[in-house]
This record gives structure tokens, C-alpha cells and sequence, in this order.
């Protein structure tokens, strides 16, 4: 499993740009020729552990990548040390930020040009179902995660040693 894709999604979040990208790249081989040539700019902002994980995850040799030799080395990387990883995985973790919501439809926090998108319809006949029953049946088997992901293979991949330093402290 390569974990590439992980340390550029975080690259971007942290950094509100991607990693190894210098100016406007019009083409996919623009962007691997950058990617090649150019090293990993880190801002002085983020912490040391938040800079050695960038730079471990972004290693351009994926025999050399953080998570060549097993997702441990992600899971125990100092700049992860917080995480409860067994909480996570059995979803016994309170949300750091739960929005104020008056009721069920409340979209205070959707920009409103989502709201303005049609609604993606799935079904041919229209006439037959509500949009209540559509929502339903479009959210139906929804989970935050997709069975097989890496997350609900999580507790198969680590180490007991790993489950349970994680596990010490749950959350309240």
C-alpha cells in the first residue's frame, strides 16, 4: 500500500497548494516533470513532526516512504501521536468541532452555491419517490468509511502494542 496520495492531500491542507509545483502546470507530464525535478518546500510554520512526516510521506522513492513497510510507521509517527487509532476505529471519538445546527435542514454552513446545484437524480421515474425518499435512499448506506477501506481494516493491520497505546486514554 503507498501512501502518496495521503502526504499530498495533507501537503494541501496545510500548505493551500501542492507540493513540488512551481507556477501553472497545464499538463499531467508538466506536473510529473515538476514533481521529479523540484524538491519539497516546507513552510517554517508547521511543526517539526508535522515537517518530518510531510517529508517522509513525500519521499520520491516509495521503497524509501513513510508506509513502505507497513502502516505502523504511519500510525506511530510522532506528528499522528495523538490519535486513538482504536477510538477512531470503532467511531468513539467526539468531533473537535460540531456545528450549531437549529434543525435537520439547517445549511448555515453550506456555501450557497452548493445549494444552488440540482439535486443529482438517480432514479428514472421521478413521480415516483419524494425528495425525502430520495435523500433516504441516496445516504442509505452511507458510512464515513467504505467497507474494506483502510480504516475498517485498521484493527487487522496494527499491533497490539500499537492498539493499546492508542487505546489508554479514550475519549470521554
Amino acid at each position: 500500500m503507498d501512501f502518496w496520495s495521503l502526504g499530498v492531500m495533507l501537503f494541501e491542507m496545510l500548505h493551500g497548494k501542492y507540493p513540488f509545483l512551481k507556477g501553472s502546470v497545464k499538463t499531467n507530464d508538466e506536473i510529473f516533470k515538476q514533481i521529479l525535478q523540484n524538491n519539497l518546500k516546507m513552510s517554517k510554520s508547521l511543526s517539526p513532526f508535522a515537517q518530518d512526516f510531510l517529508t517522509k510521506i513525500l519521499n520520491k522513492d516509495p521503497s524509501e516512504r513513510l508506509g513502505a513497510n507497513g502502516i505502523e510507521e504511519i500510525l506511530n509517527h510522532p506528528f499522528l501521536e495523538t490519535i486513538k487509532w482504536k477510538d477512531l476505529a470503532i467511531k468513539n471519538v467526539k468531533s473537535p468541532y460540531i456545528p450549531k445546527v437549529k434543525s435537520e435542514d439547517c445549511t448555515k454552513y453550506i456555501a450557497g452555491t452548493w445549494l444552488e446545484e440540482p439535486l443529482d437524480d438517480h432514479y428514472e421515474d421521478n413521480s415516483v419517490f419524494t425528495i425525502d425518499e430520495k435523500r433516504e435512499a441516496y445516504v442509505r448506506d452511507f458510512s464515513f468509511y467504505a467497507e474494506g477501506s483502510f480504516i475498517s481494516k485498521m484493527e487487522d493491520n496494527l499491533s497490539d502494542t500499537t492498539l493499546s497505546r492508542n487505546h489508554s486514554n479514550t475519549t470521554e
